[in-house]
């Protein structure tokens, strides 16, 4: 699907000398676990063209028609920020025009915000939105860095565009090549599973665990979508743990 010439893709992007301050793990209270096996990071490796870092760079290149601007996420506008932090999945209703409050299972719970935002403009306005956040998981024993995913919405009058198709691409490219985590991670309702599947992520059927301001609790009615970002990283089995707040 072609994205309109006029239309910006907007990747907000931190400092990079404020990296370590805004990506810091959130402590998983398992104790006992291993790390996830880390992908090669070998000079050879990542200039393969035939290789996963080499591919992920194409990818995030690959959003023809589309003027793609990096910023700090200091740098957004107030309308733009403001723009963003409404425009999640909790107040947009999916089939109406406007923003607006509506009840979903998923209101009961408290939700962690992006770290970053990759948005896509049109009429001066965001139209599609997707958030990142990083988070380290446990996935049974193992402990999994992961790039949360969140939001991934289109305002309904700018559907069947492509847009959200380039924002969630350029949001796992950035989880490959700035976060360096082996996944992509978004939690979504089930039903929203077809857009994820179609571009090739994979569901991962299993119990998912957050904290709350009242405690541990498991999450209902969601579900764990993942993306491997980096060569053949193989999701581990088992309950997961995401040791915070969903996204």
């Amino acid at each position: 699907m072609a994205v309109a010439s006029d239309t910006q893709l907007l990747v907000a992007i931190p400092d990079p000398k404020l990296l370590s301050a805004t990506v810091e793990p959130v402590a998983v209270p398992m104790e006992r676990a291993a790390w996830l096996a880390a992908v090669p990071t070998a000079p050879a490796d990542n200039s393969d063209p035939h290789g996963w870092y080499q591919r992920t760079l194409s990818g995030d290149a690959d959003t023809r028609g589309v003027n793609v601007l990096s910023l700090a996420v200091s740098s957004l506008s107030p309308r733009e920020r403001a723009e963003t932090h409404t425009f999640t999945r909790h107040t947009l209703e999916p089939m109406d025009t406007h923003l607006q409050p509506f009840a979903l299972p998923a209101d009961r719970y408290t939700w962690a915000q992006p770290t970053w935002s990759v948005t896509v403009k049109a009429d001066q306005r965001v139209v599609t939105h997707a958030g990142i956040l990083y988070r380290v998981i446990q996935v049974g024993d193992i402990r999994v860095p992961v790039g949360g995913i969140t939001s991934v919405i289109t305002h309904s009058d700018w559907r069947g565009r492509g847009y959200a198709r380039a924002a969630l691409a350029k949001a796992t490219a950035f989880v490959a090549v700035w976060l360096w985590t082996p996944f992509a991670l978004a939690i979504c309702r089930r039903k929203d599973t077809d857009f994820y599947e179609m571009l090739g992520w994979r569901v991962a059927e299993a119990p998912i665990w957050c904290e709350q301001p009242g405690g541990r609790v498991r999450l209902e009615g969601e579900v764990a979508v993942f993306l491997p970002c980096q060569g053949d990283a193989e999701w581990p089995s088992g309950t997961i743990d995401l040791g915070g707040p969903p996204w």
